[in-house]
């Protein structure tokens, strides 16, 4: 007999869906659980991940396959014991669902060759703080899957210099100041599990390294990647501006940040192509948007904010602007209109391609002007800090076309870029957009009209994962009544006859 908690139930099976890329519609792995005087071992793992909890709490010693299905049998919100038995052809959980005793029954899965054969533990790992698992999760949001001439599906982990890179074409982000047990740079497939609520946010991370695997333990979880030996990855550090070159500064005001996260996606134009606004720093920072439907434009005045250096106008994509104030930076750098546009820290750099500074909008009487002293939101900045508690982020998709890498001539992209984003690995490239380079509404062309197809066969698809979960749930609270039902039955023949 084997003991597992309904909420470790829970926790692990959430964990598990993450780290593995687990769906409804493709056939799940089954998972090992050992038990023993150190405690209860659960593992799982496809051809190229796998993961490992490790459960403190002498056990008897015991090991047996279960159905990954069995983790969502079981599975709470509070911590009542589930025992786990094997009998001939079938492994059975049991539990107390209040009063209420639940058992559920599944044929014992056969493990295949590559499900038994665990990867090793690396002989030595390297301890890094705490931030690298939001430096992951960070970076993991900053890929592109679908490129086929460059891995930017995947992050690369510079060994050397102890640096995390990430790009999906239009926006970087660097991250410096780990430790790497390696001298040489690997690419670590992209992953949503480093966002996890599970994982502990105050204990080191180890990172390790094996034949082929890239290793990273975080507390009680250990997580294999196979690393990524074809991909090549774009030399990014290249097209990242000196800020000390910068024509323009803007220093932003922690409350000024905040207003902009919660109230840029709200301004006119969120419709359009590429989503753009116009950051304009001359005396005062003030970010401009338009719908083009109407003539007038809205403006924020950044009231509290400080810009330095030369008059300047930048239109960008205002998700990348979100995005930079969302993850803590107070300070936006710009060379010139048409350069990337730079924030950055004691260890991290963000850089994003603006849009065509053509279309940037200029000032008007007429404008609707929007002070952020005036907001309501308060003044405790709810955007990053280096020390954040554990949240679930969305990650911010790349919409934008521009480019901050070479196109496929070897050319450097600018703002006014319409070449494709580069691609990566030798998978077959999406159709993407063309910039828009004007504010104003005109023809929809087929590369437009694709790409939104594209758009929204992957809403389709989520919204089918979505269902699929939902029917899930529906079908473990079914089989939990007939579950309850059952046991009333036994209970009423237990009662005397009169």
């Amino acid at each position: 007999m084997i003991l597992i908690s309904r909420r470790l139930a829970l926790d692990v099976r959430a964990v598990f869906r993450r780290a593995l890329c687990l769906s409804h519609r493709g056939g799940l792995p089954p998972v090992h659980l050992e038990a023993g005087s150190n405690g209860l071992r659960i593992r799982c793992r496809t051809h190229d991940m796998a993961i490992e909890y490790q459960h403190p709490g002498e056990q008897s010693a015991a090991n047996c396959w279960i159905p990954f299905e069995m983790l969502a049998d079981v599975e709470g919100r509070r911590d009542e014991p589930v025992r786990i038995e094997l009998q001939k052809n079938s492994v059975i959980a049991s539990w107390q669902d209040g009063p209420v005793p639940c058992l559920v029954r599944h044929d014992r899965p056969e493990a295949k060759d590559h499900e038994k054969a665990f990867p090793a533990i690396p002989e030595s790992f390297a301890e890094n703080e705490p931030r690298l698992v939001r430096a992951l999760a960070d970076a993991m949001e900053t890929t592109d899957p679908n490129s086929s001439r460059y891995a930017l599906g995947c992050v690369q982990l510079q060994g050397e210099k102890g640096t995390i890179a990430a790009t999906d074409g239009r926006q970087l982000l660097l991250e410096s100041g780990f430790v790497f047990p390696w001298t040489e740079d690997l690419l670590l497939p992209g992953s949503s599990v480093f966002r996890s609520r599970e994982l502990p946010d105050d204990t080191p991370v180890q990172v390790g390294k094996t034949d082929k695997w890239i290793v990273v333990r975080v507390g009680p979880w250990t997580f294999w990647s196979e690393a990524d030996i074809e991909g090549r990855f774009p030399e990014i550090e290249r097209h990242v501006p000196d800020a000390r070159s910068a024509a323009a500064s803007l220093e932003i005001h922690p409350s000024d940040a905040q207003f902009l996260v919660e109230h840029l996606p709200h301004l006119p134009g969120g419709a359009s192509f590429n989503e753009p606004v116009t950051l304009e720093l001359n005396g005062q920072a003030v970010v401009r948007a338009r719908s083009p439907d109407f003539s007038k434009p809205t403006e924020i005045v950044l009231a509290r904010s400080a810009c330095s250096g030369e008059p300047l106008r930048v239109n960008t994509n205002r998700r990348y602007l979100a995005r930079a104030m969302a993850l803590g930076f107070d300070a936006v750098h710009v060379t010139d209109p048409k350069s990337p546009v730079l924030s950055l820290d004691e260890h991290r750099r963000y850089v994003w391609a603006p849009l065509d500074p053509g279309s940037a909008l200029v000032a008007t009487e007429d404008a609707v002007r929007i002070d952020s002293r005036d907001s309501r939101t308060g003044h405790n900045r709810k955007t990053r800090s280096r020390n954040p508690g554990r949240k679930e982020r969305k990650p911010m998709p790349s919409v934008s076309s521009n480019t901050i890498l070479p196109d496929s001539k070897g050319r450097n992209g600018s703002a006014a870029s319409t070449s494709t984003p580069p691609a990566g690995n030798g998978r077959p490239k999406r159709s993407s957009q063309e910039a828009d380079t004007s504010g104003r509404a005109r023809p929809r062309e087929l590369s437009e009209l694709i790409s939104q197809a594209e758009s929204v066969r992957a809403s389709l698809r989520e919204t089918l994962s979505q269902t699929a979960s939902l029917l899930g749930a529906l079908k473990q609270h079914s089989r939990k009544s007939k579950v309850v039902a059952a046991a009333l039955a036994s209970l009423r023949e237990l009662q005397p006859t009169p």
